[in-house]
């Protein structure tokens, strides 16, 4: 994963986010993050300290460190079969 430098803060909702692995929500809002929705037992919505949202999926077998494990990237999209179908065809080329 790699992280680039921007000079406009966030406005808008993420089309494109992870979803992550974690033990529990607890080293990540001490590390900063905070929560944007609460879906337990299953997920919690967060949000990075630059408002960047994710999914922490709980896993109560994942070892303490780190305290995520990513997963899957997501994207949001008003036509996702499309999507689908598009990202199916370039990973067979």
């Amino acid at each position: 994963m790699s992280f680039r430098p921007q000079t406009r803060a966030k406005t808008l909702k993420n089309r494109v986010h992870v979803d992550v692995y974690v033990r529990g929500i607890e080293p990540l809002v001490d590390l900063g993050a905070r929560v944007l929705a609460d879906f337990s037992p299953e997920r919690v919505t967060l949000a990075d300290v630059e408002g960047n949202e994710f999914c922490a999926f709980l896993d109560p077998g994942l070892y303490e460190r780190p305290p995520a494990r990513a997963f899957a990237v997501c994207t949001d999209s008003d036509r996702p079969e499309e999507l689908a179908a598009w990202w199916a065809q370039s990973g067979r080329r």
